[in-house]
């Protein structure tokens, strides 16, 4: 029932849920390296003492990995930089 509701969801939001083939992980590959940067960078070692203070710090951390922290396979730019220089050039 959930399965069939997340679809349905995903359906109404024009959303095409991404599978890769088995043994062949590359829909991750992207989002790995920003999941282990934010729990070595934001999440281990932290004492979040509200879920206000966790929401904030979630979303302070995501603010610099998109805006100030450059990325190796970008070149050392910024998602955000790569973003503007590509809506720009259309």
């Amino acid at each position: 029932m959930a399965g069939e509701l997340n679809i349905s969801l995903l359906h109404e939001h024009i959303v095409v849920q991404s599978f890769s083939n088995l043994g062949r992980s590359h829909d991750n590959t992207v989002a790995e390296p920003f999941f282990v940067t934010l729990k070595k960078k934001n999440l281990y070692g932290k004492d979040y003492t509200t879920e206000a203070d966790f929401k904030h710090g979630l979303a302070s951390y995501i603010e610099f990995y998109n805006t100030q922290r450059p990325h190796r396979t970008l070149k050392n730019l910024t998602p955000c930089w790569v973003e503007d220089a590509f809506m720009s050039s259309k």
